[in-house]
């Protein structure tokens, strides 16, 4: 599953509002059986929560994500597939380049 968009306005920023938002996205997915999370974000923010490059498990993005390591994956269970890699899809939406860039 990939969570996108996720975003806090800048007034709000820096009050646990984003990871709050995390926590509850997260928590949703895993009780509807997601075993894989992915999104495209600033790794600085997204590697405290659990999120490591999913490029290094082999995971690509639907279009190309600059920097490198900005797409992202976190498993929600223990046994999740993490180093089997593949090609990741996006919902119609979401298929379009210009979500994809800053």
């Amino acid at each position: 599953m990939i969570l996108a968009p996720l975003a806090v306005i800048p007034d709000a920023q820096g009050r646990g509002v984003g990871g709050l938002l995390l926590r509850t996205g997260m928590r949703l997915l895993r009780d509807r059986g997601i075993r894989l999370v992915f999104l495209a974000g600033h790794p600085g923010y997204y590697l405290r929560h659990g999120f490591v490059p999913a490029r290094a498990h082999g995971f690509t993005p639907p279009f190309p994500v600059t920097p490198e390591e900005a797409w992202m994956v976190r498993p929600l269970e223990a046994d999740a597939p993490g180093g089997t890699g593949g090609d990741v899809r996006c919902a119609d939406a979401m298929n379009k380049a210009e979500h994809w860039r800053e």
